[in-house]
């Protein structure tokens, strides 16, 4: 059992020296990678993730939930150290409406048509990351700026190819991001493959957006359109994968 000094002063001197000698007895991560025929550790990282959110406040009060991908890098500067730079671009989808139409005479119905509206979330960000553990933790935070943008395309019954499109509405906000999650390794070698579990805030801030029913045809062919705009913040929860390309 080892016991401190009773002064505070000596006590905190002794602890220090306990945790100086603890990590010079104990291999880190980087030194790990000094170990003849190791591979080394990544610098580069490449990703890709489902996501699945859930809108907050006056947002989810007119929207339930959206779906969507992400995909992002990271570059971590000292091999398996703990500080990372982190890119990330990423779309939601939380709303979407279809309504089958027929086109001018003398086509008129002959041929099916249909008008699909999609309402979405582009979203790109920048900033630092966090790893713990050898990145099997990580948390991040990002700057960035999310679009909502709501878009109509016409295409035929048979056909998911657009024949014309065009964007009813659409809302740039400056934007950032808080989160954090496990990896989980499921390979190893010079690109090792890790399983990534994550959620994250949007703060999004105010916004101007659309919901489905906020476009309405006119008997005349017109379009009235009805916005809305309030704080337009997301919860997602992420499964993805990253791919660790190239060591030092």
């Amino acid at each position: 059992m080892i016991r401190l000094p009773a002064s505070p002063a000596l006590r905190l001197a002794a602890i220090a020296g306990l945790i100086t000698l603890g990590g010079l007895s104990v291999p880190t991560s980087a030194d790990a990678q000094l170990v003849p025929g190791s591979p080394p550790a990544p610098r580069w990282w490449l990703g890709a993730d489902l996501s699945y959110s859930q809108p907050q406040g006056p947002f989810g009060d007119r929207v339930d939930h959206a779906w969507g991908f992400q995909f992002g890098g990271r570059f971590i500067p000292r091999p398996a150290g703990p500080l990372g730079l982190r890119l990330d671009f990423g779309l939601m989808r939380y709303g979407s409406e279809v309504s089958q139409v027929c086109l001018p005479a003398p086509i008129g119905c002959r041929i099916g048509a249909e008008v699909e509206t999609d309402n979405d979330i582009v979203y790109i960000g920048v900033g630092p990351e966090l790893n713990i553990l050898e990145g099997r933790i990580y948390a991040f935070g990002t700057l960035g700026t999310s679009v909502f943008v709501t878009s109509s395309s016409l295409s035929g019954l048979d056909s998911d190819e657009a024949l014309l499109s065009t964007n009813n509405q659409q809302d740039a906000t400056f934007a950032w991001r808080a989160g954090g999650g496990v990896r989980i390794p499921i390979s190893s070698g010079s690109k090792p493959i890790r399983l990534d579990i994550g959620v994250d805030y949007h703060g999004n801030g105010v916004a101007e957006y659309l919901v489905e029913g906020d476009v309405v045809d006119n008997p005349d062919g017109t379009i009235t359109i009805f916005p809305n705009r309030t704080e337009a913040n997301v919860l997602t929860w992420r499964l993805g994968f990253s791919v660790g390309l190239g060591g030092s």
